[in-house]
């Protein structure tokens, strides 16, 4: 207990926070919320550690991906990879965000014209272009976790026994480079608001480092295999390259309100 007044459970006497028996009553004295604190900035401490080794170590891992790609990182939390696809469809949704706003605009005020002449006809529509940053965010994540389910199931089917956790650390510990390169573009994006070069070909790399990392994770297990890799390859990528159209379609249903 600590030095300030408090008072006693048992008949009411002011005490000292010091006191462990009532100097009135001599009832015994129970430091109960002075525990409850205790234990509550114990358990803040313990989740506050617990973040600082989580984010240390991901940083290292993080790290350790960057310099070998292709090696396998020993005894990594089952989350990394999540975190990187996470910052990355966050990355990804920003970037999207700038670049969509003057073709947003443009279209809506083409859509607004239209609905002036079409007034006077007696026609109208009231269907805007809405991309929010949230809408791209949600976007941006599902398409990752399209993928990331994707490469998964080929590997199940090409006999592997890895869990879908597992599976996204391996894919993301190969392709973290590909978030390096997408901060790098949005540093330039937040420079210039329209595609340029630099930014042309920043994509293009990016493009290339996330389709060969798939590739890769795709073939990187040598065990187990039911088939012939070539057509495992391919059939992922033609589920992936449908689903995704699909997906993007009906993407495209809802961000006209």
């Amino acid at each position: 207990m600590d030095n300030s007044q408090q008072f006693c459970s048992h008949c009411g006497q002011k005490i000292q926070g010091t006191e462990k028996f009532c100097t009135n009553c001599g009832a015994a004295l129970k430091p109960e919320a002075t525990d409850n604190a205790n234990n509550g900035n114990v358990d803040v401490n313990e989740t506050v550690n617990k973040a600082k080794n989580f984010s240390s170590n991901y940083f290292a891992w993080f790290i350790k991906t960057l310099k070998q790609p292709s090696e396998l990182v020993s005894n990594t939390h089952k989350y990394f990879g999540m975190v990187s696809f996470a910052i990355e469809g966050i990355i990804t949704a920003w970037i999207m965000s700038i670049f969509s706003a003057p073709l947003v605009d443009a279209v809506n005020n083409g859509l607004s014209e239209y609905d002036s002449f079409a007034a006077m006809g007696g026609m109208s529509r009231n269907d805007y272009l809405n991309l929010s940053f949230i809408t791209l965010l949600i976007f941006s994540l599902a398409l990752t976790a399209l993928r990331v389910t994707a490469g998964f199931l080929s590997r199940r089917i090409e006999g592997s026994k890895v869990s879908y956790l597992d599976y996204a650390n391996d894919l993301a510990g190969i392709t973290n480079i590909t978030l390096v390169i997408e901060l790098v573009i949005l540093l330039f994006s937040l420079i210039s608001s329209y595609p340029n070069a630099i930014i042309m070909i920043l994509v293009s790399v990016n493009f290339l480092f996330a389709n060969v990392g798939y590739v890769f994770s795709l073939i990187r297990d040598n065990s187990h295999l039911k088939f012939n890799r070539v057509y495992t390859v391919s059939l992922s990528f033609v589920c992936l390259s449908i689903v995704t159209f699909i997906f993007s379609m009906l993407f495209m249903t809802i961000v006209f309100r």
